[in-house]
């Protein structure tokens, strides 16, 4: 016994201690509970040669949750003296059996729920799923989903078949009992990621005779494959005899064309599914990219999508019970989801259980939220090492300036080479930084740039490493934990790196498991493409192969089911890489954006922007998010008048503001007293204001001083360093040391 699954060598089953009452030919209409079998104790009789009462013992006291109750109390253990009782010599079946009783047995998502536990019971067990025998423990009718069982597996038997019908008893090599329905993993809500999945996929299109070759596509890609599912009267289950369903589209010809108007270069097939047979379904399915429809049990058909699709469901009414199962199933399959609700029951028609879809309901997704990590290399360039000194070559402007054109709302900084704890504001972004102590070394260092309209929304995090920065940012999703981290390099010291590891293992651990993370940094470690052996952690778009800090990093973030999400988008294959070894010339993924694996689908996309440039060799990385900073509202305040004091020094100036005092505050005398301070009070900031005139506040901005001097060279320098990139030259490295020299 083990995981709830249930082994037996030599059992027999005795199928006259098993009856059900479909079988009884005065029924003429059973329910489904009537298909089922009543078993009586010995209807499951092991042959045992140990202690028979320790054996039924272990089986009967086991815990409920992971063994079939209803199933165990059949169970007998007897000696081998006491076959004989049985009657007659029973025949032998070889091989592995696995007996199931099916519930919803016409409905495809509880079929498939029923078929993956079975392959998650096979690998679990070392038993290939197509060498696998099924005895089905019920007397279900036939349906369309029948090929699901004699397809998929070497064998099938159910308990009316004549094996069992002529014989009193059937001894069974090796015997199986699955896990309980109710630990199904499609039916567990709180699953993030499920190994199983695509195995399961190719296991079964491979059976059917389809192609499972997995082909990742772009929503921005021409030639999309789009499923849009025709919800039509049929029989749908041998108890439905009139064939009438509810959830139908009155509107399906307006709602089509509104699909090939959002998508005019798509493949798009509108077909009723249930009138094909399974395995025409399966080939649409399994080249299907995008899938539309009612909501009904046929979404459960994406898990044979290939990975990176989406699902739209569409829900004929706005229920207070979010039923998840489809989103389930779409997310676990690596598909994203997207949900419609009608708010409006008048578009409903009870009579003929059919909804209108009004023209124009398209899906609001919330606004990407750009996060990125930069490895500057050292914001200390300039003249002094005073990062706030306005007459230096400020670093923090340069990159202000380029985050500002690359639209990204906050960036991760990494090697800042700045110490102690601080803050700089710029007219765009509000720097942050952490770094060793004054008297060490200026070296490592992270920090975050935040966009200024975002810096009120943000609260500072437990810092207490040079390596390791932790900013909260209150969100649509809750708190969202930013990290950002400076792994070290390969080259450092083995206490070095345990360190650092310890350190991050520690952040991690002391941010809730309910709030978002994201971490975003340069690891300084190589992650490969190995997405069969990190299957929850690494994606399908890795590149080159694992190193040692690769390695480490890869087990700590599978530990806390963080995935890096660089590896699961199919960008261009330049845009995955963002530092280019000085040597080798070779490019390599070392600055990656970690989340976690539930919260991969609020992610858009994520790429290197080769043309930021701030003096450094590593790209920045962007990623796209579906989040939204909560708006933190506050009473704006009138802005007090500041007189321009420097005009104070001027000697006629003061004579005539002196003499513009006397000759208007001379006739107050009458006035009381609270009148005649409202008076002074006016009369001498209309004077000061008139004679000195309003202080104007001069731009502490450096970068828009000196604009005239610096933008031409920023430009000169992208220019030149991205012409190095396309075509590595002796002539385009010279070029870039002549505009660095000018």
């Amino acid at each position: 016994m083990q995981y709830g699954i249930v082994v037996f060598r030599y059992i027999a089953i005795r199928p006259k201690l098993g009856h059900s009452r479909a079988l009884e030919a005065f029924l003429e209409e059973p329910s489904a509970e009537d298909e089922l079998f009543l078993l009586s104790k010995g209807f499951f009789t092991l042959y045992c040669h140990g202690d028979v009462d320790r054996v039924e013992e272990k089986l009967l006291k086991a815990d409920e949750d992971y063994t079939l109750i209803t199933w165990k109390i059949a169970f007998e253990a007897v000696n081998p003296w006491q076959f004989l009782r049985l009657g007659g010599h029973p025949s032998v079946q070889a091989g592995h059996y696995l007996a199931i009783q099916r519930n919803e047995f016409a409905n495809v998502y509880w079929t498939i729920v029923d078929l993956l536990d079975i392959f998650i019971t096979s690998q679990s067990l070392g038993i290939e799923p197509d060498k696998l025998n099924i005895i089905l423990m019920d007397a279900h009718p036939k349906t369309s989903l029948d090929p699901f069982w004699t397809v998929l597996f070497q064998r099938l038997i159910k308990l009316t078949d004549p094996i069992f019908v002529e014989s009193n008893c059937v001894l069974f090599e090796n015997l199986l009992w699955r896990y309980p329905p109710a630990k199904s993993p499609l039916l567990d809500s709180s699953l993030n990621s499920l190994k199983h999945i695509q195995p399961f996929r190719s296991f079964v299109l491979r059976r059917f005779g389809i192609s499972s070759g997995t082909h990742f596509r772009k929503c921005n890609q021409l030639n999309l494959n789009i499923l849009f599912i025709l919800r039509r009267d049929y029989k749908s289950h041998p108890r439905n005899l009139a064939g009438i369903i509810d959830r139908k589209i009155a509107n399906e010809e307006d709602v089509l064309s509104e699909i090939k108007s959002s998508f005019p270069d798509a493949n798009i097939t509108p077909v009723q599914l249930d009138l094909l047979t399974l395995k025409a379904q399966l080939e649409i399915v399994a080249k299907t990219d995008i899938l539309f429809g009612m909501h009904g049990a046929a979404h459960a058909f994406s898990i044979f999508m290939p990975p990176g699709g989406a699902v739209v469901e569409m829900f004929h009414h706005n229920s207070n019970i979010y039923n998840w199962h489809m989103n389930k199933i779409a997310t676990l399959s690596d598909h994203s989801y997207i949900n419609w609700e009608n708010t409006d029951m008048r578009a409903v028609d009870t009579l003929r259980k059919s909804i209108v879809i009004p023209r124009g309901v398209s899906y609001r997704r919330r606004p990407a939220f750009t996060l990125g990590s930069w490895n500057v290399r050292t914001m200390l360039t300039g003249i002094t090492k005073d990062i706030r000194d306005t007459n230096g070559a400020r670093k923090t402007a340069v990159i202000s300036r380029e985050l500002v054109r690359l639209k990204v709302d906050i960036a991760a900084l990494q090697e800042t080479c700045i110490a102690g704890f601080g803050s700089l504001t710029e007219k765009e972004y509000t720097f942050f930084w952490k770094g060793r102590d004054e008297d060490e070394p200026r070296v490592h260092g992270v920090g975050f740039s935040v966009s200024n309209k975002l810096v009120q929304m943000v609260e500072p995090g437990s810092t207490k490493s040079e390596r390791i920065m932790h900013i909260k940012l209150n969100t649509d999703l809750g708190p969202t934990n930013l990290l950002s981290v400076y792994s070290p390099t390969l080259a450092s010291t083995t206490d070095a790196k345990d360190t650092f590891y310890s350190q991050l293992d520690n952040a991690i651990k002391h941010i809730p498991n309910n709030e978002v993370l994201i971490l975003l940094g340069y690891s300084s470690a190589r992650v490969g493409n190995d997405q069969g052996s990190w299957p929850d952690c690494l994606g399908h778009f890795g590149v080159g192969k694992c190193n040692e800090n690769g390695q480490r990093l890869l087990e700590l973030y599978t530990y806390h089911h963080l995935c890096i999400t660089n590896t699961f988008f199919g960008v261009k294959l330049r845009h995955r890489f963002s530092w280019m070894h000085p040597r080798s010339k070779n490019w390599h993924q070392l600055d990656l954006i970690i989340s976690r694996r539930e919260h991969l689908n609020n992610i858009r996309t994520i790429r290197a922007y080769h043309s930021a440039d701030c003096d450094t060799d590593h790209s920045l990385v962007c990623t796209k998010i579906q989040l939204l900073p909560k708006k933190v509202h506050r009473v704006k305040q009138s802005a007090t008048l500041r007189i321009n004091a420097s005009a104070t020094a001027i000697p006629e100036n003061v004579s005539i503001f002196n003499d513009i005092l006397s000759s208007k505050l001379g006739d107050c005398l009458e006035l009381n007293t609270e009148d005649h301070w409202r008076h002074i009070k006016d009369t001498t900031l209309a004077a000061a204001l008139k004679v000195f005139g309003k202080n104007v506040r001069k731009s502490q901005d450096w970068f828009n001083a000196n604009i005239a001097t610096l933008q031409p060279l920023i430009e000169a320098k992208r220019n030149a360093l991205q012409n190095y990139q396309r075509n590595p030259s002796p002539s385009s490295l010279q070029w870039i040391y002549e505009v660095h020299l000018f």
